[in-house]
C-alpha cells in the first residue's frame, strides 16, 4: 500500500539503522586501536628500561585504555538503545499514518454518499467476572472512543444484528483512536478479517504477516510492533469463521477466542476489539463455554425512529417523499416495516434505491411509497426487495454516464454482474458448509481469493484439462523427437526425461490443493537473499557458459555463443530468485491476484530456463529440431508443476467462459468493487455486506427477478 501520510518510509528507517549499524562498527574500531597503542606503549616502556618509581607505567596505560573502552561501550550501547527507540516510534507514527488513510477509504465506502453516520446507540452485556473494569451501562457511537479508553484492560467485544453497524462503529473507533490527538507512544489498531486466519497459524505471525504483506512494514520492525503491544487487533466477524452449525469448541471461531485469550500483554490480557454477530457469539458461550475474557461486550440496538429521521434528512434532498415511510414507522414501531429498516444497512439500502435519478431529467425512478406494498410484509420480502434493487441500482449507476470512476471503463449487464456474483456467493457458502480446506487451511466462507477459484468448475475438471494438455503437448514433442532422431542414435534416452516430465506433472497435477506461495522478485528484506542470489545467479552464468563452451567445439563459435548467453542469463536469473525466495517466510499477499501472477511468472521463468538448457544440451547431440521439442516439452512440465494453481486457474477459465465467470475475473472483481458491491480486505475480495452474499447464495444462478418494484397485491 502506498504511503501518502507525509512520514518518513520505514525503508528510509532501516537505512537509517544500516548507517548506525556502521557508526557502531567505527567506534568498536577506535577502542581496538587505543587498546592497541595503549599495549604498544606499554611494551616500549618495559623494553627500555626506565626506572619505574611508584606508578606502574604498563599499569596506567592499560587503565586508561580499558576507561576509555568502557566509556566507548556504554555510548554506544546507550546510542543504540535510543536508535532501537526512534526507529520503533517511527515505525509506529507511520503505520498510524498507513492505517489512517485506508480506515478513511473504509469509512466513506461504508457511509455511501452521506456524511453523518447514524449516532449508534448500544447496551452493555455484563458477563461477570469476565468483565474488563470502567464500562457504562449504555452509550452511543459518538462516545466509543472514550468508553474504550477508560476500560481496564481495554478489550472490547461489539455485537449486534446482521447490518447492525458493527463494522462501522468499530472503524469509528479506530478513526478516533488515530485522530489528532493520539499520543506518540499510543498503539495502533489495525483490522483484520477473521474469516482470513488459518488458526492452526499463531496469532503473532498472523499479525507480523499482515503488516509486512498489507503496510509494507519491514519483518523485523513488524516483528517488534507486535511483540512489544504497539498493535491493537481490531478483528472483525468471528461469525464468519464457521457456518452456523459448525460453531463449537474445535470449530475456528473456537480456536480463534482461545488464542485470544491467550494473547497477554506481561501480567495482563493485550489490547483487542472484536466484532460478532450476537446470535453466533451466544452459542458459543453457551455451547462451548468459550467467550473474550477480561472483555467488555456491548450490543447494538435497532435504529430508532428519530435517528433514522436524521439519517434521512442528511442522505435525502427531498425528505418529504419519505414521510408516508416514517409515519408508517412511528405508527406501527414494532411492524414489519420498522423492523426490516431498524438497522444502518437497512436504510442505506433503501435510500440508495429510492434515490436515484434519471441521468437527462433529475426525476426519480422510483417512489419511497412503494415500500408500503402489503406483498413486503412477509418475513423477509422486504429484505430481498432492497437487495435485489440495490444490485440493479448499483450496476446501472455505475454503468451509466457517471460510472467507471476507476480505471477500468468497461461495463458489465446486469445478467453478467447477478449470474457472475451468484456463483461466486454459492461457492462461498459451500466452503462455510463443509468447511473444506486448502494447502492445510480451512477455505473462507466470504473471502474471494482468486487462487481459490479453480474449483468453482469443479474440483477435478480443471485438473484434467491441464492434464490433457500437457499429454498433447508430450505426445507432440516424442513425435518430432522421434522423427529428427540422427540415424543410430539411442531412441530411448530422449524418452527418459519425457517419461520423467509426464511423471512430475502428474503427480503435481494430482494433488487436490496446492499450497499457494507468494513468491517475490525483491532481493532485500530477508537476512541472505542478496547473497544467496549472487550464487545462484553464478551457478546459472557458470552452466551456461560450459554449455556454450561445448557448443563451441561441436557447432562453431556462432552456436556457442547464442546456447551460453540464452541458458547462462535464464538458468542465473531463475536460479538467483529460486534461491533468494529459499527459506524464507514469503510475505502476505498485498492484493488480489498476486499470487497467481507470482506462480505463474515464476513458472513460466523456470519452463523457459529448464527448456533452454535442455535445448542447448539436445543441440549438441542431434538436430535443431529434436532440441526444440525437448525444450518445449521440458519447460511445460516445469511450468505445470512450479504454477498448478496458476495452471488451474487458466483451466478454470476456459471450463466457465460464458456461463459463470468472464474471462478477465480479476477485472470484473474490480469493477464491482468500484461500483460498491464488493469490497477490498487485503489479498481478497468480500461482498459489500454479508446480507447481499446470503441473499445471492439463496438464488437460482438462472434467475431473472431483479428485486425491482413490487407488484401489488391483488
Amino acid at each position: 500500500m502506498p504511503n501518502h501520510s507525509g512520514e518518513a518510509p520505514l525503508s528510509d528507517i532501516m537505512a537509517l539503522m544500516g548507517r548506525e549499524r556502521w557508526t557502531v562498527y567505527g567506534g568498536v574500531f577506535v577502542c581496538l586501536v587505543a587498546l592497541l597503542g595503549a599495549v604498544a606503549v606499554g611494551l616500549r616502556a618495559l623494553s627500555s628500561g626506565t626506572p619505574l618509581g611508584d606508578v606502574d607505567p604498563l599499569g596506567a596505560v592499560v587503565g586508561l585504555a580499558s576507561l576509555t573502552v568502557g566509556l566507548v561501550a556504554g555510548w554506544l550501547a546507550l546510542r543504540a538503545l535510543r536508535m532501537q527507540q526512534a526507529v520503533l516510534a517511527d515505525a509506529v507514527e507511520n503505520l498510524a499514518g498507513q492505517v489512517r488513510e485506508a480506515e478513511r477509504s473504509a469509512w466513506s465506502q461504508l457511509m455511501g454518499n452521506g456524511s453523518e453516520p447514524i449516532d449508534l446507540r448500544f447496551v452493555l452485556r455484563p458477563d461477570p467476572p469476565h468483565d474488563a473494569a470502567g464500562a457504562p451501562p449504555s452509550g452511543s457511537l459518538a462516545r466509543i472512543a472514550e468508553l474504550y479508553r477508560g476500560l481496564e484492560p481495554r478489550r472490547l467485544v461489539v455485537t449486534g444484528g446482521p447490518g447492525a453497524g458493527k463494522t462501522a462503529l468499530a472503524v469509528y473507533l479506530m478513526l478516533e483512536l488515530l485522530s489528532g490527538d493520539r499520543a506518540p507512544e499510543a498503539p495502533v489498531p489495525v483490522r483484520l478479517s477473521l474469516s482470513s486466519w488459518d488458526t492452526e497459524q499463531p496469532l503473532e505471525d498472523w499479525l507480523v504477516r499482515h503488516l509486512t504483506g498489507t503496510y509494507g512494514v519491514p519483518s523485523a520492525a513488524a516483528v517488534k510492533l507486535v511483540s512489544t503491544r504497539r498493535v491493537i487487533p481490531v478483528l472483525d466477524g468471528l461469525d464468519e469463521m464457521d457456518a452456523d452449525g459448525r460453531l463449537g469448541y474445535s470449530s475456528r471461531a473456537g480456536r480463534a477466542l482461545r488464542a485470544l485469550n491467550a494473547y497477554q500483554d506481561t501480567h495482563r490480557r493485550a489490547e483487542l476489539v472484536l466484532t460478532c454477530r450476537t446470535t453466533a457469539y451466544r452459542k458459543l458461550t453457551r455451547r462451548a463455554r468459550l467467550r473474550v475474557r477480561d472483555a467488555v461486550r456491548i450490543e447494538i440496538r435497532p435504529v430508532g425512529i428519530p435517528s433514522a429521521r436524521r439519517f434521512l434528512t442528511d442522505r435525502t434532498e427531498a425528505v418529504g417523499r419519505w414521510e408516508p415511510v416514517l409515519r408508517e414507522m412511528e405508527r406501527h414501531r414494532y411492524g414489519a416495516l420498522a423492523r426490516e429498516l431498524s438497522t444502518p444497512w437497512r436504510l442505506c439500502l433503501a435510500t440508495v434505491v429510492y434515490e436515484q435519478r434519471d441521468e437527462e431529467t433529475g426525476d426519480y425512478l422510483k417512489d419511497p411509497a412503494d415500500l408500503l406494498d402489503p406483498t413486503l410484509r412477509r418475513p423477509g420480502a422486504l429484505r430481498d426487495h432492497l437487495l435485489g434493487s440495490f444490485l440493479r441500482t448499483a450496476v446501472e449507476s455505475y454503468g451509466g454516464s457517471g460510472g467507471s470512476r476507476g480505471r477500468d471503463r468497461r461495463t458489465y449487464p446486469l445478467d453478467r454482474v447477478r449470474t457472475s456474483l451468484t456463483a461466486l456467493a454459492s461457492y462461498l457458502a459451500r466452503h462455510e458448509r463443509t468447511g473444506r480446506e486448502a494447502g492445510g487451511a480451512t477455505l473462507s466462507g466470504s473471502d474471494i481469493v482468486p487462487h481459490q477459484l479453480w474449483p468453482i468448475a469443479g474440483v477435478r475438471r480443471p485438473i484434467t484439462v491441464v492434464l490433457g494438455v500437457f499429454l498433447a503437448v508430450m505426445i507432440a514433442c516424442v513425435a518430432v523427437v522421434g522423427n529428427s532422431m540422427p540415424e543410430g542414435y539411442n531412441r530411448l534416452r530422449p524418452a527418459l526425461p519425457l517419461i520423467t516430465a509426464n511423471l512430475m506433472a502428474f503427480s503435481v497435477s494430482h494433488r487436490l490443493w496446492p499450497k499457494a506461495e507468494n513468491l517475490t522478485w525483491r532481493l532485500r528484506g530477508t537476512t541472505g537473499s542478496a547473497r544467496r542470489a549472487s550464487v545462484g545467479m553464478s551457478i546459472g552464468l557458470l552452466w551456461g557458459a560450459s554449455l556454450g563452451g561445448l557448443a563451441w567445439f561441436h557447432l562453431g563459435p556462432g552456436w556457442g555463443a547464442v546456447i551460453a548467453a540464452v541458458t547462462g542469463v535464464l538458468m542465473g536469473v531463475a536460479l538467483a530468485l529460486g534461491a533468494a525466495n529459499m527459506g524464507t517466510t514469503p510475505p502476505e499477499p498485498t492484493e488480489p491476484g498476486v499470487v497467481l501472477r507470482s506462480e505463474f511468472a515464476f513458472g513460466l521463468l523456470g519452463g523457459l530456463a529448464t527448456g533452454a538448457l535442455l535445448w542447448g544440451t539436445y543441440r549438441l547431440q542431434g538436430g535443431a529440431t529434436m532440441a526444440l521439442g525437448m525444450g518445449v516439452l521440458m519447460g511445460f512440465a516445469v511450468l505445470v508443476s512450479s504454477a498448478p494453481l496458476a495452471t488451474r486457474y487458466a483451466a478454470m477459465l476456459v471450463l466457465t467462459h460464458g456461463s459463470l465467470l468472464p474471462w478477465r475475473v480479476g477485472r470484473f472483481l474490480r469493477w464491482c468493487g468500484d461500483a460498491g458491491l464488493l469490497r477490498r480486505s487485503g489479498a481478497a475480495y468480500q461482498f459489500r455486506h454479508r446480507e447481499l452474499q446470503e441473499y445471492l447464495a439463496r438464488r437460482d444462478p438462472d434467475s431473472s427477478g431483479d428485486g425491482g418494484p413490487p407488484v401489488p397485491a391483488g
